[in-house]
Order: C-alpha cells, then sequence, then structure tokens
C-alpha cells in the first residue's frame, strides 16, 4: 500500500510528491521503514488510531489506541481545550516552511471541535494552535449561525473544507492562515442533513452524503454529486438507494465510494451498514454488515466514522456500542472487534504513526495517618520506574491495612487519579498533568472509613467500611465535574446487606449499568443496578462461591473474576469467574479454582482478556491464570506461582500498564514496589524491585 492510498483514505487528498515525501520523512522519524514507496503486506508500519468520541454519551475528547492490538494509550489531546470533538484529518507543514526553516517534517492533526472552530495539534496530541477560531455569522434578519463543523477534508488545491451543518454548507479555508475563504458549496434546500463528503481521485468531483434529519429521522437518504473545482452541483441524487442513510463518506483503494449507514436514522432497530457506490455511475456495488452476535444483538450499532489503515483494512466506529470494527477490504468480510472501550461513542478516525514505545506512571499511597500522600513514579518504555514526587491528598490515612482493592483508581481517560482518605473520611482528586500531580479537589465520603472507589464516565462510587470503625457499611455517589471537582449525587447512599460486613472492594462493570461490592464475613457478592440518573438499586445479594471473597477485577467482556482468602487458610487461596447479567444476576463459571497459596486478595484481568493474575499475600507470591473464551479459568503454573515477590513481602495491590505489557504489585510488609513483564504466554519476567516505600503502602493506580 503506497503513502497515496493512505493519504487517500485517510481523507487527506493531496498530489504534491513534495508533500507525499514529508510523510514519508514522518513515517522513517517515528521508527518506521520509509525508504520505497510502497508498503508490502510485511512492511506495514506501526500505526496508531485516533479516535474522536461526542460528548454525548462519551468521553468528548479524543483517544489514541494501538494500531497494533487495539490496545487504548490514552487521551490524545494534550490542552487546547477540545469540547465534544467530529472530524478529524492530517495536514502537512506548509512546503514553505520545509524548505525555509528548521521545522520537522511532521504530519499535524486537524479535529472539528464542539465550539464552531478547528484545532491544530501535533502527532503526540500537543496542542499548537487554534487554528480556525470560532465561525459565527449573521443573515439578513439578525439571525447569528455557527459553523457546527462536520466533516474535514484538506482538498485538491490543498485548502481545508469543513462542512457547516448549521449552514447546510461546505465551507473552504485558507490552509496556511486558516483565513475564511468562501462557502464553496453554497446551501441548498436540497441537503436535509449534511454528512460525510469526499473528493474524487482527480479531485474533478466533490461527493457528499445528504443524510436524514436528526430529530424527525427522514430525509435525505442520497450522495449528491458536485464539481471538484467550482463547488456547482451536478447530480442530486447520483446515488439515491432506499437502504442509505449516508454517515461518512470515503474513497476506497478501488476508486469506489464508500458510506456508513443508518437505516431509519436514530431507530433502535436501524440497519447499520457500509454501503459500496460506484464513483462513476453511483451504483450500489456491495454491502457490507458485521452481522450478529452469539445473542443475536449486532455486532455494529449506529456505524459514524471510517478509515482504510496502513494495513489495508477498513475500519468503521460503531458509535453504539464503543467499538471500531475491522473489515476485510476484498472480502467484505469482519475480522474482528478491533477497539472496544465502553463510552467511545466514535465519530471519526485517524491513523497516525504510532508513537515510540509508550511510557507511563505508577502511583501508590503511603496511608500515613499524619497526611496521606501519593507517591508517584515514571514508567520507561522498558517497564522500569524511576521516582517522580510525592503529593499530598491533604487528607489522613488509617497506618493499616485498609484491607481493600481499589483505594487508589485512575478514570478511563487516566485524566484524574482518585485516593480515598481513611482516616479523615475523604476523598482526594488529582488532576494528571504532564508535569506531575495537580490536586483539584477533597470531599467528604459521605460515611466513615472509605476504602475502595470506582469510576465510570462522570460516575463515581465510593465504599466506606464504617462498621470497621463503629459506624455503618454503604456506598455513595458523586459526580465528576469537567474540571475534576466532585458534587455528592443527592440521596445515592446505599447500605451493604448488613451494617458490618468487612466489605474489600465497589467496582462498576464495564458498561455502567451494574456495582459489585464483595463483603468478607458474609461471604457475600452483592450487586446494584444503575439507573439513568446514577442512583442504584440494590443490594441483589449472591452467596459467593468460596469462602472470604475479596478483590476483583472485569475483563472488557463484563465477566467478573472474584478471590477468595478462604479465612487465610493455609495454601486454600482461589479465584472463581462469574457471568453479571444487566438485572444484576451472577452465574458461576469456573468456581473457586485453587491458586494453591494463601491469601489470594487482589486481581487483575490483562486489556486483552487472556490473563488474570492475583497476588497471595501471604505467600509472597503471584499467580497466573489463563483465561477461556467462555472465561473459564486455568493456573498458568501447577505451584501457583507465576511470581514472586518473596517470603514475608506480602504483595497487595497490583496494576496493570496502560497496554498490559508490565504488571506492578505493592509489597507493604517491606516497603517495595515489584515489576515484571508480562510475555505473550502470560509468563511474568521480573524487571525491577523499587525500594524505599513506606513500609505500610497502600493502593495501585497504574497507566
Amino acid at each position: 500500500m503506497d503513502l497515496y492510498s493512505i493519504l487517500k483514505a485517510s481523507k487527506l487528498w493531496c498530489k504534491s510528491t513534495l508533500l507525499l515525501s514529508v510523510l514519508a520523512l514522518a513515517f522513517a522519524a517515528y521508527g518506521h521503514t520509509a525508504d520505497a514507496p510502497a508498503l508490502t503486506s510485511q512492511e506495514v508500519p506501526r500505526f496508531d488510531v485516533v479516535v474522536t468520541s461526542a460528548s454525548d454519551n462519551g468521553f468528548g475528547t479524543a483517544l489514541r489506541f494501538s494500531g497494533t492490538t487495539g490496545d487504548f494509550r490514552g487521551v490524545f489531546p494534550v490542552g487546547g481545550g477540545l469540547t465534544d470533538p467530529r472530524d478529524i484529518t492530517l495536514d502537512l507543514p506548509d512546503p514553505r516552511d520545509i524548505v525555509s526553516s528548521d521545522i520537522p517534517p511532521f504530519t499535524t492533526v486537524f479535529i472539528v471541535g464542539g465550539n464552531n472552530n478547528v484545532l491544530r495539534f501535533a502527532l503526540d496530541g500537543t496542542f499548537l494552535e487554534e487554528f480556525i477560531p470560532p465561525f459565527m455569522t449573521t443573515d439578513v434578519a439578525g439571525n447569528t449561525f455557527g459553523l457546527n463543523g462536520g466533516g474535514i477534508v484538506i482538498g485538491p488545491d490543498r485548502n481545508i473544507y469543513v462542512i457547516g451543518r448549521q449552514f447546510r454548507s461546505i465551507l473552504r479555508f485558507d490552509a496556511v492562515t486558516g483565513a475564511f475563504i468562501d462557502f464553496f458549496v453554497p446551501a441548498s434546500p436540497a441537503v436535509v442533513f449534511p454528512r460525510g463528503f469526499v473528493f474524487s481521485e482527480s479531485g474533478e468531483f466533490l461527493f457528499w452524503g445528504n443524510g436524514a434529519d436528526p430529530a424527525t429521522g427522514t430525509g435525505g437518504g442520497t450522495i449528491q454529486k458536485y464539481n471538484g473545482r467550482t463547488g456547482q452541483l451536478i447530480d442530486a441524487n447520483f446515488v439515491n438507494d432506499p437502504g442509505l442513510s449516508p454517515l461518512d463518506v470515503i474513497l476506497g483503494l478501488d476508486g469506489n465510494i464508500y458510506t456508513s449507514s443508518e437505516v431509519p436514522f436514530n431507530s433502535p432497530d436501524a440497519m447499520a451498514t457500509v454501503r459500496v457506490y460506484s464513483a462513476t455511475t453511483g451504483a450500489l456495488l456491495r454491502v457490507l454488515d458485521a452481522g450478529l452476535d452469539a445473542q443475536g444483538v449486532p455486532i455494529m450499532q449506529r456505524p459514524r466514522g471510517m478509515g482504510i489503515g496502513p494495513d489495508s483494512r477498513l475500519y468503521v466506529s460503531s458509535s453504539g456500542n464503543g467499538r471500531v470494527l475491522r473489515f476485510d477490504l476484498e472480502t467484505g468480510r469482519l475480522l474482528d472487534v478491533f477497539i472496544e472501550l465502553p463510552g467511545l461513542n466514535g465519530q471519526a478516525l485517524q491513523f497516525i504513526p504510532a508513537s515510540p514505545a509508550p511510557s507511563g506512571a505508577v502511583y501508590t499511597m503511603t496511608n500515613a495517618p499524619s497526611g496521606n500522600r501519593v507517591l508517584a513514579f515514571e514508567r520507561g518504555p522498558d517497564g522500569h520506574l524511576s521516582p517522580a514526587g510525592s503529593f499530598a491528598t491533604r487528607g489522613r490515612g488509617t497506618g493499616g491495612e485498609l484491607r481493600s482493592q481499589g483505594a487508589l483508581v485512575l478514570d478511563r481517560t487516566n485524566r484524574w487519579l482518585f485516593a480515598v482518605n481513611g482516616g479523615s473520611d475523604e476523598l482526594s482528586v488529582f488532576a494528571v498533568e504532564p508535569q506531575g500531580l495537580r490536586l483539584v479537589d477533597k470531599v467528604n465520603s459521605g460515611g466513615a472509613h472509605p476504602i475502595s472507589l470506582t469510576v465510570h464516565r462522570n460516575l463515581l462510587y465510593i465504599l466506606n467500611a464504617g462498621g470497621q470503625v463503629d459506624d455503618s457499611d454503604n456506598i455513595t455517589g458523586f459526580i465528576v465535574g469537567e474540571d475534576g471537582m466532585l458534587s455528592p449525587l443527592p440521596d445515592s447512599t446505599r447500605p451493604l446487606s448488613d451494617a458490618v460486613t468487612d466489605p474489600s472492594q465497589v467496582q462498576f462493570s464495564p458498561d455502567g449499568n451494574v456495582l459489585v461490592v464483595t463483603e468478607k464475613t458474609t461471604d457475600r457478592i452483592d450487586t446494584y443496578i444503575v439507573g439513568t440518573d446514577g442512583r442504584v438499586t440494590g443490594p441483589i445479594g449472591h452467596h459467593s462461591v468460596g469462602r472470604t471473597p475479596f478483590g476483583f477485577a472485569f475483563d472488557t467482556s463484563g465477566r467478573l473474576f472474584v478471590t477468595e482468602i478462604a479465612n487465610n487458610d493455609p495454601d486454600a487461596g482461589s479465584v472463581s469467574s462469574y457471568l453479571v447479567s444487566d438485572d444484576g444476576g451472577l452465574q458461576v463459571i469456573s468456581p473457586s479454582v485453587r491458586t494453591t497459596e494463601t491469601a489470594t486478595c487482589w486481581v487483575v484481568v490483562t486489556n486483552n482478556g487472556g490473563f488474570a493474575y492475583a497476588t497471595n499475600t501471604r505467600s509472597g507470591s503471584i499467580s497466573g491464570f489463563r483465561i477461556d473464551p467462555d472465561a473459564s479459568l486455568s493456573l498458568l503454573d501447577a505451584d501457583g506461582r507465576t511470581g514472586v515477590t518473596g517470603d514475608g513481602s506480602f504483595p497487595i495491590d497490583m496494576g496493570l500498564s496502560g497496554d498490559s505489557s508490565f504488571l506492578y504489585t505493592v509489597n507493604t510488609a517491606i516497603g517495595t514496589i515489584s515489576a515484571f513483564q508480562v510475555e505473550p504466554s502470560g509468563e511474568l519476567i521480573p524487571l525491577q524491585t523499587v525500594t524505599e516505600l513506606p513500609r505500610g503502602a497502600m493502593g495501585l493506580a497504574a497507566r
């Protein structure tokens, strides 16, 4: 696949050989092979996928994923205040700058923002500038209209073309200055609701999707053909297909028109397809359908953004279920669900050269009664840690064991870090910034002795183990603001099964529909149903299949994996797996698979759902499990010792790096962190032991 084809499929229209060579240099600078003009299947460069996620039931920003594994790499923008993003495209530096200055020959990224503007970012997500300021105009009647931008394309004249949805027009802006040039395609009453558009391979024509009215779901259903040089309408019904309600529109490598479609638009029973039309005649050539899953549910729901990757596969954002799907272009067959992240309301996607091997951070807490602090460590690309500061929560720790999982938690976007202060009954919030952590807020936990918390989108619940301090156990909800500030959710406090249950953890299911709590004293697993207002109903009590349930983790499919410490009986620790239904029901899959170790307490699951790891606190070890497709468990090592932290080390909390390449444990009795590399086989390779932590350190979060 040559670089020109990558540009076309990525919606960057460009003929300049100079600019193409610049893109090749950009790939080379990021460690890619760019010596030859064409890329064979064995030479596909490493790339990342950036997906814009709308604010409506989504993250309201752009997220970055590995193009190799689909793993979440983090929030793409660094600064700039991007909100409610829509389309995204690549551009190259102006050729005059390449010749006349030392500007690195990297591509940059344009994203249409929700504030009637277009922002420009570097490939690493660094904000560069507001390239097109908020665009507003007033008609003769005095009515003010904003850009309300949709699709964005670099045109054959290398200017920037943006759909103005409120104008029902395509606007042209200067690609060097960002200045408005003209309404390239004038407003037309024939356009019901403007959707994606693309220039033909030669630039002679422009194809524009005429979508359905979002309010009524009716109208549109055509692709219009325009003169690509003048913007004049040629054929208002170039494609007129009753099975079409166009959304994104791109050109395939075969030069044909590909469009995502949802018919009837906005209907829960909509037919979601990708439809392919001849760019010459407008005739329907074929239909790509993802089909149904094992439960009879459509795999593709509300398709939006599309793109053809450097691997010559078609990627489609399935915004209705937080997925990005991959199709084989030759056969039209669905290859896999490549990305799945609850809340990923994907509107558009773009391929960019992969950044260097990802780095990240690991956090733990002192839990000191004189003043709790978060200890930060930078993680290098090789998984090694180095100290990166100590940050006061301005609350107090307990000075003793919390006996819980989830005391220190990052949200899914890695923007916010939340920490419990068990000694002062408070919760602290930090903003995660390039220079370190910044305390944003500290609030009362809504109960006594907080020990665990969980976050789903902007909803947070905290578990208060008040029964341990002559109070009552409960869970309480908060709303996380855009600025990280916490607001108590009124009437959200709920009891557990009893006032004193010695609970261990609270966590949302991946889709946010169910909240789960484990109780050690009662051998119960509680589930709560999460309402649309964020308040929960429950608890619904379930008897744990194993004794003394402790920590737990979900895989991305929502299967639940629970550790059981079995009252700390020697060599009796175990892990069980469950299916969780939307009504809070639990169905046992693998009951109490023994680790052969003692005090199996904390557990994590890799991003790909292939492996689970559990710490055995009194054995100084980590047990690895293979997870089969049906969520059944089997030990990786017969002796249950996939990793060893040492006798008397008391490994407790664990965390995986964002791409699940590295595993970290806090060893509370000796004040260390153990680092392991996670092999594709599930084997753990010791990397490093970080020393000089205070004994009694608790909680661990990693990215």
